[in-house]
């Protein structure tokens, strides 16, 4: 994704919408479905195609297009891998664009009172999404828009940062320390340096906005092309260090329908309430989708509103709890349910 957009803007053009990671296939994108947030634009990459060249199980060369075969297509858009090897996608692009984007710290209290606020700036939007932070009672908001292409500012996200082998190391004994002894305030305060990460510069962490090309130099006014400000780009990712092995990240996300989101907010409300969890990464994050045509698409026909979060396990995760297992147990058992 990243080679893709690179080359994109070097002859002036870009994609509608991205994921908030480059640093995965195109294939994979279009195969899983991987998106962005949107209720204005389309974000996923699989809604974006027009055509495609694709082998088939029994071997034969396979041309489909949306202008001939529009159902066919539509189960091509997000097909998991399971219906044959995809080697060529023509995708629709759009004249490249820059975007602003304004990250603000609010109190719960808008999400669990008037969620359908929430949802209205998202329709007001180019790009909109949320993370909450349920035991800091905090919400950080983040609202993209276009602005003209030639607005002298040139930023890029850190929204996943650079992260040293040495630092990856530390972060792993950090947490697995604290969860070993139950030292769940550990797991607050890292979660407090996360919530302030999203929203202003920390001691310690890339800033989430600064100068392209430029980690040092914070963008006090984030502006910048599409393919930067929507997209992180991290070649130093802590996953990717040999010391990471032994973190066991542990990923939940789930959609549901937009019409249900005040449900949802209500339900997690009311589990975290009688079982805490610090979501210390990037809290629990909420992003949008605008309906599309693909069969196996989790936007199918629909508005919706992925529900996600990260967290890292036990060392020896079979034999040994994560901290908060119950509250995330049971809230994708609910959200299930809502779906």
């Amino acid at each position: 994704m990243h080679q893709l957009t690179k080359n994109l803007h070097e002859i002036g053009r870009a994609l509608e919408g991205m994921p908030a990671l480059d640093d995965i296939t195109v294939g994979g994108a279009i195969a899983t479905g991987a998106h962005g947030s949107s209720l204005t634009r389309l974000t996923t990459i699989s809604s974006q195609i027009v055509a495609l060249t694709v082998v088939d199980g029994r071997g034969n060369v396979r041309n489909i297009s949306e202008e001939q075969d529009e159902e066919a297509m539509n189960a091509f858009r997000v097909n998991l891998g399971l219906l044959g090897i995809i080697y060529e996608v023509t995708i629709r692009t759009v004249p490249q664009y820059k975007v602003h984007t304004e990250n603000h710290q609010v109190a719960d209290t808008i999400l669990l009172e008037n969620v359908n606020q929430l949802v209205e700036e998202a329709r007001n939007s180019d790009f909109y999404r949320f993370f909450w932070f349920p035991t800091a009672e905090q919400l950080v908001i983040s609202r993209s828009n276009i602005v003209f292409e030639n607005t002298s500012k040139n930023c890029e996200t850190h929204f996943i940062p650079e992260v040293s082998p040495r630092e990856t190391a530390l972060f792993k004994r950090y947490v697995e320390f604290m969860q070993e002894y139950k030292l769940d305030f550990g797991l607050y305060l890292l979660q407090l340096f996360s919530l302030r990460s999203l929203s202003q510069p920390v001691l310690g962490k890339t800033p989430l906005f600064t100068v392209e090309n430029d980690n040092g130099t914070i963008c006090s006014r984030p502006i910048g092309f599409s393919h930067k400000m929507l997209a992180s780009s991290c070649k130093d990712c802590p996953w990717k260090h040999e010391n990471a092995s032994e973190i066991k990240f542990e990923e939940s996300a789930v959609a549901i329908p937009l019409s249900e989101l005040g449900a949802a907010v209500e339900t997690i409300g009311n589990i975290i309430k009688a079982s805490p969890a610090h979501f210390y990464f990037t809290g629990i994050l909420f992003r949008f989708l605008k309906p599309s045509s693909s069969l196996l698409g989790i936007d199918r026909n629909r508005e919706s509103v992925g529900i996600e979060w990260v967290l890292a396990g036990r060392t020896d995760r079979l034999k040994k709890a994560r901290s908060g297992l119950a509250a995330t147990q049971a809230l994708v058992q609910a959200l299930v349910i809502i779906i």
